[in-house]
């Protein structure tokens, strides 16, 4: 990181320490399987890492996003800083990262990867101002019923503004926050990095059927990093989680359900 990066994400760094921002855990990653301490912290590390690269990327060709990536860096910063309420300096967070490192395996490798996947979801959705949450699988349902419903409605009533900007939210592609999409396309990047270096070499069982499901999740990893990069449409990327990635995930890595 150059001199001029790093003197802007301190900045900020030093603006919310000042203030008095503590910012505190309360996004639920990876939804609907069951969370892991080690999982979250190292979700974190990772989406710093993103954003620090973004400042990078954006700096100095483009300085406003720079300067979105790295509020969003110095706030990653506090909330990992602040995960434990045993860290009270830079001695007791390296204890806190050394002791999270070691309760790492393969359960908490997938469900690391579980989460980036729903910050993927959640900055795409943010990018495109999309009326709902594209982590909530039911969320699905409703936009099919919607479908169906607005199918069987003669023309008139498909010509109504309600009906007209219900379809546009589940089909809308327009990129609003370039910030929310450069995370989100970096992210789909670090989910593939993740199952190729961490996730693949540590099958949970080495059978014919695991090895199915792998395939399934590298081949649904590369179709979400594809349709995020050609700015597809919320509901596809949104499917393209929920059908082929969690699922796959969950059974070639035995994650547990939230009951």
């Amino acid at each position: 990181m150059n001199i001029h990066t790093i003197a802007v994400l301190l900045g900020y760094i030093l603006v919310i320490s000042s203030t008095g921002m503590v910012y505190t855990i309360q996004t639920v990653y990876a939804h609907y399987f069951s969370k892991d301490d080690a999982a979250l912290f190292f979700t974190l590390i990772h989406e710093i890492n993103v954003e620090t690269q973004l400042v990078n990327t954006n700096f100095p060709s483009n300085v406003t996003l720079a300067i979105e990536h790295a509020e969003n860096t110095a706030e990653l910063l506090n909330e990992v800083y602040q995960f434990s309420e045993g860290i009270a300096d830079d001695t007791d967070f390296i204890r806190e990262y050394n002791e999270q490192l070691n309760n790492i395996n393969s359960t908490v490798q997938a469900l690391i990867l579980a989460n980036v996947v729903d910050e993927i979801l959640r900055n795409y959705g943010d990018a495109l101002e999309v009326d709902y949450d594209l982590t909530n699988m039911s969320n699905i349902v409703m936009s099919n019923m919607s479908r169906s419903t607005t199918m069987m409605m003669d023309d008139s009533m498909k010509n109504s503004s309600m009906i007209r900007e219900k379809t546009n939210s589940m089909t809308n592609n327009i990129i609003v926050n370039v910030a929310n999409y450069q995370t989100a396309q970096a992210l789909s990047d670090k989910a593939q990095q993740i199952f190729n270096e961490d996730i693949k070499p540590i099958a949970a069982e080495p059978t014919s059927n695991v090895t199915t499901f792998i395939i399934k999740l590298d081949n649904g990893l590369t179709e979400l990093r594809n349709a995020v990069n050609n700015g597809a449409a919320p509901m596809d990327v949104m499917m393209i989680v929920h059908t082929q990635v969690h699922p796959n995930l969950q059974k070639a890595y035995n994650l547990q359900l939230i009951s």
